[in-house]
């Protein structure tokens, strides 16, 4: 076979109807799994909507266990980031840190 020739599935997450079918459990997913982290950030690409969709499977029949979708603007995580105090607190990673 060549490598031209294998189907690596759509460059979206959202729009690939297999995507589940290939997904490989992770650490950051057993996390979310167990409930031990609740929130995920990460750049464009980096997976979180592939962890979405895993989630919404493996929660679909847990009663009280929701799995949400929320996109803050860009700037309302840049405003978290200059602010002056968290700065120098904290420093500006805290907040990937803890999330």
């Amino acid at each position: 076979m060549n490598i031209s020739e294998i189907n690596w599935g759509d460059d979206s997450a959202e729009r690939d109807p297999f995507l589940l079918e290939y997904f490989v459990t992770s650490d950051a997913f057993q996390r979310l799994k167990s409930k031990s982290k609740s929130i995920v950030v990460g750049r464009k690409g980096s997976g979180k909507s592939a962890l979405r969709k895993k989630l919404e499977q493996t929660f679909e029949l847990e009663k009280d266990t929701y799995v949400i979708n929320l996109s803050p603007k860009f700037n309302s995580i840049r405003n978290i980031l200059n602010d002056r105090e968290i700065v120098e607190k904290f420093g500006q990673e805290i907040f990937f840190q803890h999330t």
